[in-house]
């Protein structure tokens, strides 16, 4: 099965930054602990983009969808094709 991988690219006014990090935390195929969730957000606050691993297309699609609504800009792909 091929890994899905979600590229989160930027974010928008009103991003919660908190309850992203905790999203991020819950998702995806790593387990990052509350330093490395608060990291990634920094850096993408600082306008780095970064990715996360997912095995399932549905898992995947939750993530995108709760994403979203917490203000980030998200971006799909099939590492196939990455």
């Amino acid at each position: 099965m091929p890994m899905l991988i979600v590229d989160i690219t930027g974010w928008r006014p009103g991003f919660k930054t908190v309850s992203f990090i905790k999203l991020i935390r819950q998702h995806g195929t790593e387990s990052l602990d509350l330093a490395e969730a608060k990291s990634l957000v920094d850096r993408l606050l600082e306008g780095k983009r970064f990715s996360l691993n997912f095995v399932s297309e549905n898992e995947a699609a939750s993530f995108i969808h709760k994403a979203e609504r917490l203000g980030a800009v998200v971006e799909p792909h099939d590492s196939a094709s990455a």
